[in-house]
């Protein structure tokens, strides 16, 4: 459920430039009646993105990073369209959407930004198809069973590669990305290439995260970014329904193969909460569930479904009247 941001934790002395950043945040919040949307989000779920984003920040460089750029803003307009990117080009990083990807965006008010994104399109490697081995290791890392639920993968029962107890449940797993791995597909496209360098200008910016080195091309099915789930858990961590959160003795990975990376992890369960909070995760949700319904779509673009489906490319069926 959505929630109204709460009073401003940052104090005007030493944190004078959060404080501030912080309540354009909830000021936009405030008066959102009063200003002209100018993209698809609400004004209002455009400023509690922004103001959450500040709030769950996983790590203090990408918070005073996100909140310079919600500074140099000039204007709502601005702050919309800084909202626009991060929910098009963070939030989604994580959701398994198919089809196309949306028109890449300009940044607002950081032209390094841009300059950052360009670099990166230079250095950009498609990811394989193919994650079996991937897959496998997760599995043997993950004790052959869903880490979130604890069932057992029934193929590795069958297979007698683990046993079963009185107790046990089985489930069949599937290998879930944190970082999608469709970002890095298509990229013979040129507009899908020049997405995914602002996807991960954006990652590198807010999370800090070497995402060129670490997560370009086959390194997007590198163990540190995968984990085992069972298939309906597998969903809802795709659409940030379903997180995890960073506490001790909870989950433990043994033996040598890496473990996810905590700071994938953190990014994740921080843009989950966004979403959540803000409205951003309802709102696409809502977009998606009316494409599932409806199934074929006018071509007159009124609908929020239609403009999503032009824009973000989701392949559905669309008629002319």
């Amino acid at each position: 459920m959505p929630q109204p941001l709460p009073p401003n934790p940052y104090n005007t002395g030493q944190q004078a430039v959060l404080h501030a950043a912080y309540k354009r945040c909830v000021i936009l919040q405030n008066s959102h009646l009063e200003v002209v949307q100018c993209g698809r989000l609400s004004v209002l779920i455009c400023a509690r993105l922004l103001g959450y984003m500040i709030l769950e920040a996983p790590i203090d460089e990408g918070r005073t990073e996100f909140v310079s750029e919600i500074v140099r803003c000039v204007n709502d307009v601005d702050l919309q369209k800084l909202a626009e990117v991060y929910k098009n080009h963070l939030l989604r990083l994580f959701r398994r959407i198919k089809g196309h990807t949306p028109t890449p965006s300009r940044h607002p008010s950081a032209p390094s930004f841009d300059t950052q994104a360009a670099g990166f399109s230079l250095l950009l490697a498609p990811t394989p198809g193919s994650h079996g081995s991937a897959k496998e290791q997760a599995l043997e890392r993950d004790g052959y069973r869903c880490v979130f639920s604890g069932r057992l993968d029934s193929r590795s029962v069958d297979e007698g590669r683990v046993q079963e107890d009185d107790e046990s449940v089985t489930t069949v797993t599937e290998l879930a990305h944190i970082f999608d791995r469709s970002t890095n597909e298509g990229l013979e496209d040129e507009k899908k290439a020049s997405y995914a360098s602002s996807a991960l200008a954006v990652l590198s910016r807010f999370g800090r995260i070497d995402a060129v080195r670490e997560l370009n091309g086959a390194g997007l099915h590198r163990l540190e970014n995968v984990l085992t789930l069972a298939s309906d858990l597998h969903q809802m961590f795709d659409k940030l329904q379903l997180w995890l959160e960073r506490k001790p003795d909870v989950i433990v990975f043994s033996g040598t193969l890496p473990p996810p990376d905590p700071r994938y992890l953190a990014l994740h369960a921080a843009c989950a909460r966004v979403a959540h909070l803000s409205g951003a995760g309802e709102y696409i949700d809502r977009i998606l569930r009316d494409i599932e319904r409806v199934g074929v779509l006018a071509s007159h673009g009124n609908s929020d479904a239609l403009y999503h489906v032009l824009v973000c490319r989701v392949d559905v069926e669309i008629e002319a009247y």
